[in-house]
């Protein structure tokens, strides 16, 4: 049984995209393109969850809830 993760993909100002991955939170990578971008967060989320395998964390808890992203403002 496949397990499904969300990503966040953000493009970044040097045309590279950032990936977070909510599920896991010290999940983080990048790729210069959006395909590579995904590729890469598929091969870290693997990573991740060996990590925690090893260090006998606890693995994330699946929701279908999708994460909510917000724009704040601040003061300039």
């Amino acid at each position: 049984n496949a397990r499904r993760f969300k990503i966040v993909l953000s493009p970044d100002e040097d045309g590279t995209f950032s990936v977070a991955v909510p599920g896991l939170p010290e999940c983080l990578t990048w790729g210069k393109t959006e395909a590579e971008a995904v590729r890469n967060a598929r091969e870290a989320i693997v990573c991740c969850l060996e990590a925690r395998e090893k260090m006998r964390k606890p693995m994330p808890r699946f929701s279908r809830r999708a994460p909510k992203i917000l724009t704040v403002e601040i003061p300039a």
